[in-house]
Protein backbone atom coordinates (compact mmCIF):
# COMPACT_ATOMS: atom_id res chain seq x y z
CA UNK A 1 0.00 0.00 0.00
CA UNK A 2 1.57 3.40 -0.89
CA UNK A 3 0.62 6.41 1.11
CA UNK A 4 1.93 10.02 0.03
CA UNK A 5 3.59 11.92 2.64
CA UNK A 6 4.22 15.03 0.79
CA UNK A 7 1.24 16.39 -1.05
CA UNK A 8 -1.51 18.59 0.25
CA UNK A 9 -4.42 16.31 0.65
CA UNK A 10 -1.82 14.06 2.56
CA UNK A 11 -1.19 17.22 5.61
CA UNK A 12 -4.75 17.74 5.93
CA UNK A 13 -5.21 21.24 7.02
CA UNK A 14 -8.16 20.95 9.64
CA UNK A 15 -6.84 18.00 11.45
CA UNK A 16 -3.40 19.56 11.79
CA UNK A 17 -4.53 23.05 13.24
CA UNK A 18 -6.10 20.62 15.94
CA UNK A 19 -2.45 20.25 16.75
CA UNK A 20 -0.62 22.07 19.17
CA UNK A 21 1.71 25.06 17.74
CA UNK A 22 4.92 23.37 18.74
CA UNK A 23 3.71 20.08 16.92
CA UNK A 24 3.84 22.24 13.92
CA UNK A 25 5.96 24.22 11.33
CA UNK A 26 5.04 25.82 7.97
CA UNK A 27 6.37 25.09 4.54
CA UNK A 28 5.93 26.20 1.25
CA UNK A 29 3.89 23.69 -1.38
CA UNK A 30 2.27 24.21 -4.41
CA UNK A 31 2.77 28.08 -3.62
CA UNK A 32 0.43 27.94 -0.68
CA UNK A 33 2.04 27.99 2.68
CA UNK A 34 0.55 25.17 5.10
CA UNK A 35 1.59 23.56 8.56
CA UNK A 36 2.75 20.23 9.11
CA UNK A 37 3.55 17.68 11.65
CA UNK A 38 7.03 17.82 13.39
CA UNK A 39 6.91 13.70 14.10
CA UNK A 40 9.68 14.14 16.56
CA UNK A 41 7.30 15.38 19.08
CA UNK A 42 5.46 13.14 21.26
CA UNK A 43 1.41 14.70 19.52
CA UNK A 44 3.46 14.91 16.43
CA UNK A 45 4.23 11.10 16.45
CA UNK A 46 0.97 10.31 17.93
CA UNK A 47 -0.62 11.70 14.72
CA UNK A 48 1.24 9.34 11.93
CA UNK A 49 0.54 6.90 14.22
CA UNK A 50 -2.92 7.20 13.91
CA UNK A 51 -2.53 6.58 9.84
CA UNK A 52 -0.37 3.81 10.47
CA UNK A 53 -3.59 1.94 12.62
CA UNK A 54 -6.12 3.27 10.37
CA UNK A 55 -4.15 1.34 7.56
CA UNK A 56 -3.18 -1.92 9.92
CA UNK A 57 -7.16 -2.08 10.99
CA UNK A 58 -8.73 -1.61 7.49
CA UNK A 59 -6.04 -3.46 5.23
CA UNK A 60 -5.14 -6.35 7.49
CA UNK A 61 -3.83 -8.13 4.27
CA UNK A 62 -1.34 -5.20 3.58
CA UNK A 63 2.39 -6.89 3.92
CA UNK A 64 4.40 -3.37 2.97
CA UNK A 65 3.93 -0.04 3.36
CA UNK A 66 5.13 2.59 1.29
CA UNK A 67 5.56 5.95 1.59
CA UNK A 68 5.82 8.02 -1.07
CA UNK A 69 7.15 11.98 -2.40
CA UNK A 70 7.13 14.18 -5.15
CA UNK A 71 10.05 14.27 -7.90
CA UNK A 72 9.75 18.01 -7.42
CA UNK A 73 10.79 20.28 -5.03
CA UNK A 74 7.14 22.10 -4.83
CA UNK A 75 5.45 19.78 -2.20
CA UNK A 76 4.85 20.69 1.38
CA UNK A 77 7.73 18.12 2.37
CA UNK A 78 9.95 18.39 -0.38
CA UNK A 79 10.10 22.02 -0.91
CA UNK A 80 11.91 22.29 3.04
CA UNK A 81 15.13 23.91 3.76
CA UNK A 82 17.34 23.50 6.38
CA UNK A 83 16.62 26.75 7.75
CA UNK A 84 12.80 26.01 7.53
CA UNK A 85 13.50 23.12 9.78
CA UNK A 86 12.40 22.68 13.52
CA UNK A 87 15.60 23.76 15.72
CA UNK A 88 16.05 20.41 16.74
CA UNK A 89 16.71 19.49 13.16
CA UNK A 90 19.27 21.54 12.41
CA UNK A 91 22.58 20.06 14.59
CA UNK A 92 21.10 16.73 13.58
CA UNK A 93 21.41 17.57 9.86
CA UNK A 94 24.73 19.41 9.68
CA UNK A 95 25.92 16.04 11.42
CA UNK A 96 24.62 14.44 8.14
CA UNK A 97 26.79 16.09 5.94
CA UNK A 98 29.82 16.11 7.99
CA UNK A 99 28.80 12.25 7.27
CA UNK A 100 27.80 12.52 3.85
CA UNK A 101 29.93 15.54 2.46
CA UNK A 102 28.83 14.37 -1.19
CA UNK A 103 25.30 15.11 -0.28
CA UNK A 104 25.63 19.00 0.18
CA UNK A 105 24.96 20.16 -3.25
CA UNK A 106 22.14 17.26 -3.68
CA UNK A 107 19.16 19.60 -3.88
CA UNK A 108 17.44 16.41 -2.58
CA UNK A 109 18.68 16.41 0.51
CA UNK A 110 16.92 18.09 3.07
CA UNK A 111 13.66 17.17 1.65
CA UNK A 112 14.82 13.15 2.07
CA UNK A 113 15.96 14.19 5.34
CA UNK A 114 12.51 14.89 6.88
CA UNK A 115 10.83 12.34 5.07
CA UNK A 116 12.94 9.94 6.68
CA UNK A 117 11.41 11.48 10.10
CA UNK A 118 8.07 10.30 8.92
CA UNK A 119 9.67 6.74 8.25
CA UNK A 120 10.82 6.27 11.65
CA UNK A 121 7.38 7.43 13.01
CA UNK A 122 5.45 4.82 10.57
CA UNK A 123 8.37 1.86 12.05
CA UNK A 124 8.34 2.79 15.48
CA UNK A 125 4.20 2.35 15.34
CA UNK A 126 3.93 -0.74 13.39
CA UNK A 127 6.72 -2.24 15.63
CA UNK A 128 4.22 -0.88 18.53
CA UNK A 129 1.57 -2.51 17.54
CA UNK A 130 1.79 -5.53 16.08
CA UNK A 131 3.38 -4.41 12.84
CA UNK A 132 6.77 -5.66 13.08
CA UNK A 133 6.65 -8.25 10.15
CA UNK A 134 5.36 -5.07 7.64
CA UNK A 135 8.00 -4.08 5.29
CA UNK A 136 8.80 -0.50 5.32
CA UNK A 137 9.50 0.95 1.98
CA UNK A 138 9.54 4.44 0.40
CA UNK A 139 9.09 5.59 -3.18
CA UNK A 140 9.21 8.42 -5.75
CA UNK A 141 8.22 9.74 -8.65
CA UNK A 142 11.44 9.08 -10.11
CA UNK A 143 15.14 8.17 -9.31
CA UNK A 144 15.79 11.67 -8.66
CA UNK A 145 16.72 11.81 -4.71
CA UNK A 146 17.58 8.33 -4.43
CA UNK A 147 21.47 9.51 -4.15
CA UNK A 148 20.25 11.18 -0.99
CA UNK A 149 17.68 8.23 0.23
CA UNK A 150 20.36 5.84 -0.33
CA UNK A 151 23.02 7.49 1.91
CA UNK A 152 20.12 8.56 4.84
CA UNK A 153 17.44 5.25 5.08
CA UNK A 154 18.97 2.11 6.49
CA UNK A 155 19.49 -1.05 4.44
CA UNK A 156 15.86 -2.33 6.12
CA UNK A 157 13.70 0.23 4.27
CA UNK A 158 13.01 -0.79 0.66
CA UNK A 159 12.93 1.44 -2.59
CA UNK A 160 10.00 1.48 -5.01
CA UNK A 161 10.79 4.16 -7.45
CA UNK A 162 8.35 4.80 -10.26
CA UNK A 163 10.20 4.18 -13.34
CA UNK A 164 8.00 5.85 -16.09
CA UNK A 165 10.22 6.77 -18.60
CA UNK A 166 10.06 4.59 -21.80
CA UNK A 167 13.50 3.71 -20.77
CA UNK A 168 14.30 2.02 -17.96
CA UNK A 169 16.30 3.51 -15.30
CA UNK A 170 17.84 0.51 -13.86
CA UNK A 171 20.09 0.35 -15.87
CA UNK A 172 23.29 -0.07 -13.85
CA UNK A 173 25.24 2.52 -16.18
CA UNK A 174 22.59 5.11 -14.72
CA UNK A 175 24.17 7.75 -12.37
CA UNK A 176 21.69 7.22 -9.77
CA UNK A 177 21.36 3.75 -9.88
CA UNK A 178 25.30 3.33 -8.99
CA UNK A 179 24.74 4.69 -5.23
CA UNK A 180 22.36 1.45 -4.54
CA UNK A 181 24.07 -0.80 -1.86
CA UNK A 182 24.47 -4.51 -2.44
CA UNK A 183 21.71 -5.06 -0.08
CA UNK A 184 18.94 -2.77 -0.90
CA UNK A 185 15.87 -4.49 -1.88
CA UNK A 186 14.85 -1.98 -5.11
CA UNK A 187 11.67 -2.69 -6.36
CA UNK A 188 10.82 -0.60 -9.81
CA UNK A 189 7.22 0.29 -10.90
CA UNK A 190 6.70 0.37 -14.40
CA UNK A 191 3.97 2.45 -16.41
CA UNK A 192 2.20 0.67 -18.50
CA UNK A 193 0.40 3.32 -19.73
CA UNK A 194 1.13 7.18 -18.70
CA UNK A 195 -2.22 9.10 -17.49
CA UNK A 196 -0.83 12.20 -18.33
CA UNK A 197 -1.03 11.67 -22.38
CA UNK A 198 -0.51 8.25 -22.80
CA UNK A 199 -3.40 6.57 -21.55
CA UNK A 200 -6.33 4.92 -23.86
CA UNK A 201 -6.26 2.08 -26.27
CA UNK A 202 -2.68 0.83 -26.40
CA UNK A 203 -0.15 0.28 -23.39
CA UNK A 204 3.28 1.65 -24.14
CA UNK A 205 5.78 -0.95 -25.55
CA UNK A 206 7.12 -3.29 -22.91
CA UNK A 207 10.78 -2.93 -21.99
CA UNK A 208 13.23 -5.28 -23.27
CA UNK A 209 15.71 -7.97 -21.88
CA UNK A 210 14.09 -7.04 -18.44
CA UNK A 211 15.43 -9.86 -17.23
CA UNK A 212 18.58 -9.52 -17.42
CA UNK A 213 18.54 -5.73 -16.26
CA UNK A 214 17.14 -6.73 -13.38
CA UNK A 215 19.46 -9.57 -12.62
CA UNK A 216 22.44 -7.00 -12.56
CA UNK A 217 21.06 -5.47 -9.97
CA UNK A 218 19.52 -8.24 -8.20
CA UNK A 219 16.51 -6.38 -7.64
CA UNK A 220 14.01 -8.04 -5.49
CA UNK A 221 11.04 -7.90 -7.94
CA UNK A 222 9.08 -5.02 -10.04
CA UNK A 223 5.52 -3.87 -10.04
CA UNK A 224 3.03 -2.36 -12.83
CA UNK A 225 0.80 0.65 -12.17
CA UNK A 226 -1.69 0.90 -14.30
CA UNK A 227 -5.23 2.56 -14.73
CA UNK A 228 -7.05 0.36 -17.15
CA UNK A 229 -6.70 -2.63 -18.31
CA UNK A 230 -8.42 -2.93 -21.81
CA UNK A 231 -6.33 -3.90 -24.23
CA UNK A 232 -3.21 -4.20 -22.02
CA UNK A 233 -2.78 -8.01 -22.38
CA UNK A 234 0.37 -8.28 -25.15
CA UNK A 235 2.26 -5.43 -21.96
CA UNK A 236 1.36 -7.66 -18.79
CA UNK A 237 1.86 -11.52 -20.89
CA UNK A 238 5.30 -9.91 -22.08
CA UNK A 239 6.65 -8.36 -18.96
CA UNK A 240 5.36 -11.19 -17.21
CA UNK A 241 6.75 -14.16 -19.23
CA UNK A 242 9.89 -12.16 -19.21
CA UNK A 243 10.64 -13.02 -15.47
CA UNK A 244 9.97 -16.69 -15.87
CA UNK A 245 12.57 -19.03 -16.33
CA UNK A 246 11.50 -20.59 -19.47
CA UNK A 247 10.75 -17.73 -21.00
CA UNK A 248 13.77 -15.68 -19.85
CA UNK A 249 13.71 -11.97 -21.26
CA UNK A 250 11.04 -13.67 -24.36
CA UNK A 251 10.65 -10.93 -26.83
CA UNK A 252 7.51 -8.63 -27.75
CA UNK A 253 7.21 -10.65 -31.28
CA UNK A 254 7.37 -14.47 -29.05
CA UNK A 255 4.64 -13.03 -27.02
CA UNK A 256 2.54 -11.62 -29.70
CA UNK A 257 3.03 -14.86 -31.47
CA UNK A 258 2.09 -17.27 -28.32
CA UNK A 259 -0.90 -15.27 -27.86
CA UNK A 260 -2.40 -15.21 -31.46
CA UNK A 261 -1.70 -19.24 -31.60
CA UNK A 262 -3.83 -19.36 -28.42
CA UNK A 263 -6.35 -16.65 -28.93
CA UNK A 264 -7.04 -16.87 -32.95
CA UNK A 265 -5.78 -20.51 -33.91
CA UNK A 266 -2.39 -21.52 -35.76
CA UNK A 267 -3.95 -20.81 -38.91
CA UNK A 268 -4.29 -16.88 -38.21
CA UNK A 269 -1.36 -16.72 -35.72
CA UNK A 270 1.30 -15.26 -38.11
CA UNK A 271 -0.66 -12.43 -40.03
CA UNK A 272 -2.29 -10.98 -36.43
CA UNK A 273 0.66 -11.39 -34.52
CA UNK A 274 2.39 -9.13 -37.07
CA UNK A 275 -0.57 -7.01 -36.53
CA UNK A 276 -0.52 -7.40 -32.82
CA UNK A 277 3.23 -6.41 -32.93
CA UNK A 278 3.24 -3.57 -35.04
CA UNK A 279 -0.32 -1.97 -33.20
CA UNK A 280 1.85 -2.68 -29.95
CA UNK A 281 4.84 -0.66 -31.30
CA UNK A 282 3.09 2.01 -33.44
CA UNK A 283 -0.50 2.94 -32.25
CA UNK A 284 -1.11 6.02 -31.14
CA UNK A 285 -1.21 7.01 -26.94
CA UNK A 286 -3.10 9.66 -26.27
CA UNK A 287 -6.03 10.88 -23.70
CA UNK A 288 -5.50 12.40 -20.12
CA UNK A 289 -6.89 11.04 -16.59
CA UNK A 290 -6.64 14.38 -14.92
CA UNK A 291 -8.20 17.59 -15.12
CA UNK A 292 -10.51 19.13 -16.78
CA UNK A 293 -9.13 17.82 -20.62
CA UNK A 294 -9.54 14.50 -21.51
CA UNK A 295 -6.78 15.95 -24.21
CA UNK A 296 -4.62 18.11 -22.46
CA UNK A 297 -2.53 19.81 -25.38
CA UNK A 298 -3.62 19.99 -28.91
CA UNK A 299 -2.61 16.51 -31.18
CA UNK A 300 -1.89 18.62 -34.39
CA UNK A 301 -2.32 16.69 -37.78
CA UNK A 302 -3.17 12.70 -37.84
CA UNK A 303 -3.13 12.01 -41.08
CA UNK A 304 0.38 10.42 -40.25
CA UNK A 305 -1.44 8.37 -37.54
CA UNK A 306 -4.50 7.58 -39.41
CA UNK A 307 -2.33 5.98 -42.32
CA UNK A 308 -0.99 4.00 -39.60
CA UNK A 309 -4.01 2.79 -38.40
CA UNK A 310 -5.73 1.99 -41.84
CA UNK A 311 -2.24 -0.06 -42.57
CA UNK A 312 -2.59 -2.12 -39.78
CA UNK A 313 -6.39 -2.45 -40.28
CA UNK A 314 -5.04 -3.93 -43.85
CA UNK A 315 -3.13 -6.22 -42.34
CA UNK A 316 -6.05 -8.47 -41.12
CA UNK A 317 -8.43 -7.13 -43.40
CA UNK A 318 -8.45 -10.64 -45.18
CA UNK A 319 -8.44 -12.56 -42.27
CA UNK A 320 -11.77 -15.03 -42.16
CA UNK A 321 -13.28 -14.51 -38.67
CA UNK A 322 -15.95 -17.46 -39.31
CA UNK A 323 -13.29 -20.17 -37.93
CA UNK A 324 -12.70 -18.06 -34.75
CA UNK A 325 -13.94 -19.46 -31.71
CA UNK A 326 -16.73 -16.84 -30.10
CA UNK A 327 -13.93 -15.00 -27.73
CA UNK A 328 -11.72 -14.90 -30.40
CA UNK A 329 -14.07 -13.47 -32.92
CA UNK A 330 -15.13 -10.37 -30.54
CA UNK A 331 -11.77 -9.43 -29.41
CA UNK A 332 -10.83 -9.78 -33.32
CA UNK A 333 -13.48 -7.21 -33.84
CA UNK A 334 -12.43 -4.90 -30.95
CA UNK A 335 -9.09 -4.80 -32.82
CA UNK A 336 -10.50 -3.52 -36.18
CA UNK A 337 -12.69 -1.61 -34.18
CA UNK A 338 -10.56 -0.09 -32.23
CA UNK A 339 -8.16 1.05 -35.16
CA UNK A 340 -11.34 3.10 -36.44
CA UNK A 341 -12.77 4.78 -34.19
CA UNK A 342 -8.84 6.29 -33.13
CA UNK A 343 -8.76 7.44 -36.86
CA UNK A 344 -12.25 9.02 -35.87
CA UNK A 345 -11.19 10.61 -32.51
CA UNK A 346 -8.17 11.93 -33.92
CA UNK A 347 -9.79 13.70 -36.73
CA UNK A 348 -12.89 14.74 -34.51
CA UNK A 349 -10.30 16.23 -32.41
CA UNK A 350 -8.06 18.00 -34.92
CA UNK A 351 -10.87 19.07 -36.46
CA UNK A 352 -11.82 20.81 -32.57
CA UNK A 353 -8.26 22.18 -32.44
CA UNK A 354 -8.90 24.00 -36.12
CA UNK A 355 -12.32 25.37 -35.62
CA UNK A 356 -10.60 26.65 -32.01
CA UNK A 357 -7.82 28.07 -34.23
CA UNK A 358 -9.92 29.82 -36.97
CA UNK A 359 -11.90 31.54 -34.73
CA UNK A 360 -9.50 32.62 -31.99
CA UNK A 361 -8.18 34.18 -35.15
CA UNK A 362 -11.91 35.64 -36.13
CA UNK A 363 -12.60 34.09 -39.02
CA UNK A 364 -15.83 32.51 -37.99
CA UNK A 365 -16.94 31.09 -41.56
CA UNK A 366 -14.02 28.97 -41.45
CA UNK A 367 -14.31 27.82 -37.73
CA UNK A 368 -18.39 26.90 -38.32
CA UNK A 369 -16.87 24.86 -41.42
CA UNK A 370 -14.30 22.63 -39.00
CA UNK A 371 -16.65 22.09 -36.04
CA UNK A 372 -19.01 20.56 -38.76
CA UNK A 373 -16.84 18.10 -39.61
CA UNK A 374 -17.63 16.61 -36.48
CA UNK A 375 -19.64 14.29 -34.75
CA UNK A 376 -18.10 13.23 -31.44
CA UNK A 377 -21.15 11.72 -30.05
CA UNK A 378 -20.67 9.22 -32.86
CA UNK A 379 -17.19 9.25 -31.95
CA UNK A 380 -18.50 8.18 -28.10
CA UNK A 381 -21.35 5.43 -29.13
CA UNK A 382 -18.18 3.52 -31.29
CA UNK A 383 -16.17 3.36 -28.11
CA UNK A 384 -19.33 1.98 -26.53
CA UNK A 385 -19.98 -0.87 -28.99
CA UNK A 386 -16.37 -1.70 -29.30
CA UNK A 387 -16.07 -2.14 -25.70
CA UNK A 388 -19.48 -3.90 -24.78
CA UNK A 389 -17.65 -6.83 -27.37
CA UNK A 390 -15.76 -8.57 -24.99
CA UNK A 391 -17.20 -7.35 -22.05
CA UNK A 392 -16.88 -4.06 -21.11
CA UNK A 393 -14.56 -3.56 -17.81
CA UNK A 394 -15.29 -1.19 -15.63
CA UNK A 395 -11.82 1.17 -16.65
CA UNK A 396 -13.88 1.38 -19.69
CA UNK A 397 -17.06 2.54 -18.37
CA UNK A 398 -14.77 5.32 -16.37
CA UNK A 399 -13.55 5.98 -19.70
CA UNK A 400 -16.44 6.27 -21.24
CA UNK A 401 -18.47 8.78 -18.30
CA UNK A 402 -14.59 10.83 -18.66
CA UNK A 403 -14.97 11.28 -22.56
CA UNK A 404 -18.93 12.44 -22.14
CA UNK A 405 -17.77 15.22 -19.27
CA UNK A 406 -13.95 15.71 -20.16
CA UNK A 407 -14.08 15.72 -24.06
CA UNK A 408 -17.46 16.33 -25.29
CA UNK A 409 -18.15 19.33 -23.46
CA UNK A 410 -15.12 21.33 -25.83
CA UNK A 411 -17.05 20.42 -29.05
CA UNK A 412 -20.46 21.98 -27.41
CA UNK A 413 -18.46 24.73 -26.61
CA UNK A 414 -17.09 25.93 -29.44
CA UNK A 415 -20.79 25.31 -31.48
CA UNK A 416 -21.64 27.84 -28.44
CA UNK A 417 -19.20 30.37 -29.32
CA UNK A 418 -19.77 30.18 -33.36
CA UNK A 419 -23.47 30.90 -31.91
CA UNK A 420 -24.33 27.66 -33.48
CA UNK A 421 -26.20 26.03 -29.93
CA UNK A 422 -27.63 27.46 -27.06
CA UNK A 423 -25.81 27.80 -23.69
CA UNK A 424 -27.33 25.93 -21.03
CA UNK A 425 -26.75 26.50 -17.27
CA UNK A 426 -28.48 24.73 -14.45
CA UNK A 427 -27.63 25.35 -10.81
CA UNK A 428 -27.62 22.24 -8.35
CA UNK A 429 -25.36 20.68 -6.01
CA UNK A 430 -21.96 19.80 -7.78
CA UNK A 431 -19.61 17.53 -5.79
CA UNK A 432 -15.78 18.20 -5.40
CA UNK A 433 -13.55 15.55 -3.84
CA UNK A 434 -10.51 18.09 -1.42
CA UNK A 435 -8.30 14.79 -1.31
CA UNK A 436 -8.09 14.29 -5.10
CA UNK A 437 -5.06 15.13 -7.09
CA UNK A 438 -5.59 17.92 -10.28
CA UNK A 439 -9.39 17.06 -9.98
CA UNK A 440 -11.62 18.50 -12.20
CA UNK A 441 -13.40 21.51 -11.57
CA UNK A 442 -16.44 21.37 -13.95
CA UNK A 443 -19.61 19.56 -13.54
CA UNK A 444 -21.87 18.84 -15.93
CA UNK A 445 -25.48 17.25 -16.46
CA UNK A 446 -27.70 15.74 -19.53
CA UNK A 447 -30.95 16.45 -19.48
CA UNK A 448 -33.73 13.89 -20.82
CA UNK A 449 -32.78 15.71 -24.28
CA UNK A 450 -29.29 14.58 -24.08
CA UNK A 451 -28.51 18.27 -24.43
CA UNK A 452 -25.44 19.27 -21.93
CA UNK A 453 -25.66 21.60 -19.00
CA UNK A 454 -23.08 23.22 -17.10
CA UNK A 455 -23.65 22.92 -13.46
CA UNK A 456 -22.81 25.98 -11.15
CA UNK A 457 -23.19 25.23 -7.19
CA UNK A 458 -22.51 26.15 -3.95
CA UNK A 459 -19.01 26.45 -4.27
CA UNK A 460 -19.06 27.60 -7.94
CA UNK A 461 -21.35 30.92 -6.85
CA UNK A 462 -21.53 30.86 -2.59
CA UNK A 463 -25.14 30.44 -2.48
CA UNK A 464 -26.97 27.65 -0.77
CA UNK A 465 -28.56 24.94 -3.10
CA UNK A 466 -32.05 23.43 -3.00
CA UNK A 467 -33.71 20.41 -4.42
CA UNK A 468 -37.84 20.10 -5.26
CA UNK A 469 -38.43 16.74 -4.77
CA UNK A 470 -40.30 15.27 -7.95
CA UNK A 471 -42.58 11.94 -8.43
CA UNK A 472 -40.61 8.89 -8.54
CA UNK A 473 -40.16 7.45 -12.45
CA UNK A 474 -42.55 10.28 -13.22
CA UNK A 475 -42.14 11.47 -17.37
CA UNK A 476 -40.79 15.06 -16.94
CA UNK A 477 -39.29 17.56 -19.47
CA UNK A 478 -36.18 18.39 -19.75
CA UNK A 479 -37.11 22.35 -18.31
CA UNK A 480 -38.79 20.26 -14.86
CA UNK A 481 -35.76 18.56 -14.73
CA UNK A 482 -33.79 21.75 -14.33
CA UNK A 483 -36.14 23.30 -11.65
CA UNK A 484 -35.96 20.30 -9.73
CA UNK A 485 -33.16 22.22 -8.09
CA UNK A 486 -31.44 25.95 -7.72
CA UNK A 487 -29.58 28.30 -5.77
CA UNK A 488 -30.56 30.89 -3.27
CA UNK A 489 -29.16 33.54 -1.14
CA UNK A 490 -30.42 36.54 1.01
CA UNK A 491 -27.70 38.31 -0.37
CA UNK A 492 -27.14 39.80 -3.89
CA UNK A 493 -25.82 37.48 -6.14
CA UNK A 494 -23.80 38.15 -9.43
CA UNK A 495 -23.06 35.56 -12.33
CA UNK A 496 -20.86 35.48 -15.39
CA UNK A 497 -21.79 33.53 -17.76
CA UNK A 498 -20.02 32.56 -20.71
CA UNK A 499 -19.71 29.14 -22.66
CA UNK A 500 -19.82 26.02 -20.53
CA UNK A 501 -15.90 25.47 -20.91
CA UNK A 502 -15.86 29.43 -19.71
CA UNK A 503 -14.93 30.56 -23.21
CA UNK A 504 -16.01 34.18 -24.44
CA UNK A 505 -19.09 34.59 -25.95
CA UNK A 506 -19.19 36.26 -29.80
CA UNK A 507 -20.76 39.81 -29.55
CA UNK A 508 -24.48 39.97 -30.37
CA UNK A 509 -28.14 39.59 -29.51
CA UNK A 510 -29.59 37.04 -27.43
CA UNK A 511 -32.56 35.61 -26.21
CA UNK A 512 -32.03 35.19 -22.53
CA UNK A 513 -34.47 32.29 -20.82
CA UNK A 514 -34.43 32.17 -16.73
CA UNK A 515 -36.13 29.50 -15.20
CA UNK A 516 -37.34 29.70 -11.47
CA UNK A 517 -39.35 27.60 -9.33
CA UNK A 518 -40.45 27.99 -6.01
CA UNK A 519 -39.45 25.27 -3.25
CA UNK A 520 -41.24 25.96 -0.17
CA UNK A 521 -44.65 26.49 0.93
CA UNK A 522 -44.78 30.19 0.59
CA UNK A 523 -47.42 32.63 -0.52
CA UNK A 524 -47.39 35.37 -2.51
CA UNK A 525 -45.38 38.72 -1.94
CA UNK A 526 -42.92 36.25 0.49
CA UNK A 527 -40.02 35.69 -1.70
CA UNK A 528 -39.52 39.18 -4.00
CA UNK A 529 -36.01 39.88 -5.97
CA UNK A 530 -34.75 41.86 -9.09
CA UNK A 531 -32.96 40.72 -11.88
CA UNK A 532 -30.85 42.71 -13.70
CA UNK A 533 -29.25 41.68 -16.90
CA UNK A 534 -26.16 43.37 -18.00
CA UNK A 535 -25.86 44.20 -21.76
CA UNK A 536 -25.20 46.94 -24.28
CA UNK A 537 -27.60 50.27 -24.81
CA UNK A 538 -28.23 49.46 -28.71
CA UNK A 539 -30.37 46.84 -29.76
CA UNK A 540 -31.49 45.91 -26.54
CA UNK A 541 -29.73 47.01 -23.40
CA UNK A 542 -29.92 46.19 -19.98
CA UNK A 543 -32.85 44.84 -18.27
CA UNK A 544 -34.13 44.92 -14.77
CA UNK A 545 -37.54 43.15 -13.87
CA UNK A 546 -38.89 42.29 -10.36
CA UNK A 547 -39.96 38.82 -9.55
CA UNK A 548 -42.19 37.14 -7.42
CA UNK A 549 -41.91 33.30 -8.29
CA UNK A 550 -44.77 31.90 -6.36
CA UNK A 551 -47.23 34.58 -7.48
CA UNK A 552 -45.77 34.61 -11.41
CA UNK A 553 -46.10 30.69 -11.22
CA UNK A 554 -49.15 30.23 -10.12
CA UNK A 555 -47.95 28.52 -6.75
CA UNK A 556 -44.96 26.01 -5.58
CA UNK A 557 -42.64 23.41 -7.62
CA UNK A 558 -44.20 25.29 -10.68
CA UNK A 559 -41.90 26.45 -13.52
CA UNK A 560 -41.95 30.02 -14.13
CA UNK A 561 -39.52 30.77 -17.69
CA UNK A 562 -38.79 35.10 -18.22
CA UNK A 563 -37.55 35.58 -21.56
CA UNK A 564 -35.38 39.02 -22.45
CA UNK A 565 -33.95 39.97 -25.10
CA UNK A 566 -30.13 41.35 -24.54
CA UNK A 567 -27.47 42.60 -26.79
CA UNK A 568 -23.83 41.02 -25.00
CA UNK A 569 -20.87 42.50 -26.46
CA UNK A 570 -18.55 41.89 -23.23
CA UNK A 571 -17.79 37.96 -23.81
CA UNK A 572 -20.51 37.12 -20.67
CA UNK A 573 -23.64 37.48 -19.65
CA UNK A 574 -23.72 39.02 -16.67
CA UNK A 575 -26.89 38.43 -13.95
CA UNK A 576 -27.33 39.90 -11.13
CA UNK A 577 -30.43 38.53 -8.36
CA UNK A 578 -31.13 41.06 -5.54
CA UNK A 579 -33.30 40.24 -2.68
CA UNK A 580 -36.10 42.88 -1.82
CA UNK A 581 -38.28 40.30 0.67
CA UNK A 582 -36.36 37.05 1.40
CA UNK A 583 -34.22 35.20 -0.83
CA UNK A 584 -33.61 35.55 -4.47
CA UNK A 585 -33.42 32.27 -6.15
CA UNK A 586 -32.70 30.86 -9.86
CA UNK A 587 -32.85 27.38 -11.16
CA UNK A 588 -31.70 27.31 -14.80
CA UNK A 589 -30.50 29.49 -17.92
CA UNK A 590 -30.48 29.33 -20.96
CA UNK A 591 -28.72 31.82 -23.48
CA UNK A 592 -30.02 31.43 -27.10
CA UNK A 593 -28.24 33.15 -30.27
CA UNK A 594 -31.11 35.45 -32.10
CA UNK A 595 -31.16 36.92 -35.00
CA UNK A 596 -30.08 40.22 -35.31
Amino acid sequence: LAVDVDTRSANPQNVIMTLPENTRFTSKGYGVVNDIVNPDTPEGYAYYKSQVLSIIKNYPQVDQIALYFRHSYNSLWKSLKPDKFPQGWKTEYKNVLKQYPYLKNDPGTPSIFAVRKIARAFRRALDENGGKNIILAIGSWSFKDMTAAEALFNGSIRFLPLDYSKISKMDENEEKVKWFREDRKVSPILLSHNDDGEYIIRPRQPLPAYASLLSKRNNSGYGILHWTTRFQDVYFKNMSNQVWSSTKNQTLMETCLHLTDRTFGEKNAGVISKYLYKWSTEAPLFGRETLDRFIRRPIGNPDSAVAGCRERFNMIAGVNDSSLNPGGRDLFKYLKLSEQWVIDFLQNQYALEQSVGFSDNGDFTKAEEEINKCNPEKVLEQYSEMSRLCGITPGEKGLLFSMNLRWLPYFTAQKQLLRMEDIRYNFKTTHHDPLAQQPGKKTFHFDTNKKLWKCLGEEETGAKTFTIPQTANSEISAYEEICGSGIQSDEPLSLSLMTITDEKLQSGLYNIHLFFSEPALLKADERVFDVSLKGSEKNGGSITDRIDVFKQAGGTKRILQKTYKLNINQGKLDIELKPVKGKALICGVLIEPADE
